[in-house]
């Protein structure tokens, strides 16, 4: 079953803030071996809360380099972060052609139960099963090289965590003061309209830093949607894509236009970054576009689009025709999306 209709299941779709989400101490990064008869290999894992205790735990070569995972199991973990008990089994465990036979207390599956604990951070078990194994883990955690970054000299601060900087923008379709609120430690929160900057710019370099809310019991484009328009024309993906395969209308992703190389993603609720390098279409003296835009961006650092040419605007442009100097368009979806250290450096 896929993340998506397992995440279905439990879809619960009423609006959180950021700061009432629960911490969950089990999402997020692990690094460690799992051992399967003699063969040993070191892997990493992404642990995807789906509510209701249940989880999947999907199994990369390294992180931040996301593409389809080595495998991904789905299970219970029951506890606190002093001392919990998992069981999870392989993903593709309960198609009827894994069941090999039935006995007194239920059926006999063709699959592999992993089964262990978790107590501050250490995570360990057995295998068990189709195969005989184990497997140690320790939590982990990613942080962007850019995070916090400064701004250069000659940068426009369009949002530095303060009111006052709230002016530099205004919403989209009627100019009038943001509705959005500044949360603590200086974000600032979805909260009513699409917003873009009282004054635009065209060829840039722009850093901002977003955080995706925590929605366990969501799935796919429900999962903490926002968007960056570049330009007011192309749509660079904001979302809780976290151990997914990393698609064009996922984290990253410029929608309908290209997907990112890797997935950069990191857990909700954890602070990322995007470091954008736009060149603007070129046209001439009637208008016609005789060069295409360009753009470079890095995710958590990670270069996801290098030199990627823009062939058209994206669905949902305020700036179809790509002409205008827009800056940039920061998406209102229903989510409580975040927003933090937003500068430009015009070229």
């Amino acid at each position: 079953m896929k993340l998506q209709s397992i995440l279905l299941l439990g879809a619960c779709l009423s609006l959180q803030a950021m700061t009432e989400a629960p911490v969950d101490s089990f999402l997020g990064d692990w690094k460690g071996s799992v051992k399967l008869g003699s063969s040993e290999k070191e892997v990493t894992l992404c642990m995807i809360p789906l509510g209701n205790d249940r989880y999947e735990a999907r199994f990369f070569e390294e992180l931040g380099k996301q593409d389809q995972p080595l495998f991904f199991i789905t299970g219970t973990i029951k506890g606190d972060s002093d001392k919990a008990e998992i069981k999870f089994l392989d993903n593709d465990a309960f198609s009827l052609d894994k069941v090999q036979k039935a006995v007194s207390g239920g059926v006999v599956l063709d699959a592999n139960l992993w089964s262990g604990t978790i107590s501050k951070g250490n995570l360990s078990g057995v295998i068990a099963g189709k195969q005989e194994g184990s497997f140690t883990f320790k939590k982990t955690t990613r942080t962007s090289p850019t995070i916090g970054l400064k701004p250069p000299e000659g940068a426009v601060v369009l949002f530095d965590g303060t009111e006052k900087s709230k002016e530099n923008f205004v919403e989209h379709g009627n100019n009038q003061p943001i509705r959005w609120e500044i949360k603590e430690g200086g974000a600032l929160e979805v909260n009513g309209g699409n917003i873009i900057p009282k004054k635009g710019f065209g060829d840039c370099t722009l850093h901002l830093e977003f955080r995706s809310p925590f929605y366990p019991d969501r799935f796919g484009q429900a999962r903490g949607n926002s968007g960056v328009y570049i330009n007011g024309s192309y749509e660079l993906q904001v979302l809780d894509s976290y151990g997914l395969p990393g698609w064009d209308n996922e984290c990253g992703g410029i929608y309908q236009i290209s997907r990112p190389s890797v997935n950069a993603c990191f857990p909700p609720m954890q602070w990322q970054t995007y470091d954008i390098d736009f060149t603007m279409a070129r046209f001439d003296a009637e208008g016609k576009k005789v060069k295409n835009g360009r753009v470079t961006i890095k995710h958590n650092g990670i270069a996801i689009h290098q030199d990627l040419e823009l062939s058209k605007a994206t669905p949902g442009a305020i700036n179809p025709s790509e002409r205008d100097l827009v800056g940039i368009l920061l998406q209102d979806h229903g989510d409580k999306v975040q927003f933090r250290n937003i500068w430009v450096l015009e070229k």
